[in-house]
């Protein structure tokens, strides 16, 4: 098993509208994964717990996938404008 953590902002668009990206990724990979509830995010530390189950090699090419999901969303966030710290 291998568990990684994602900033909750970005949990959205890694589960995707109506399951659809992690289905793929589950799919792509023969992954079993899932998204640790918001409900179980601490205020103070705002990640969820993504876990990941399946052969090593599988569970590699999961984590890749999540991994350039979550880099694509950061860096999106990163090219977003802002005033005075505000992303608008």
């Amino acid at each position: 098993m291998l568990k990684m953590l994602a900033d909750d902002r970005y949990c959205g668009r890694i589960i995707g509208k109506e399951g659809k990206v992690i289905k793929k990724i589950r799919e792509d990979t023969d992954t079993k994964i899932t998204v640790s509830n918001v409900q179980e995010v601490a205020a103070l530390y705002p990640d969820r717990v993504i876990t990941i189950k399946g052969s090593l090699e599988n569970m590699s090419a999961a984590e890749t996938a999540i991994s350039n999901k979550l880099r694509e969303c950061y860096e999106k966030e990163m090219q977003a404008p802002t005033v005075s710290g505000v992303q608008l």
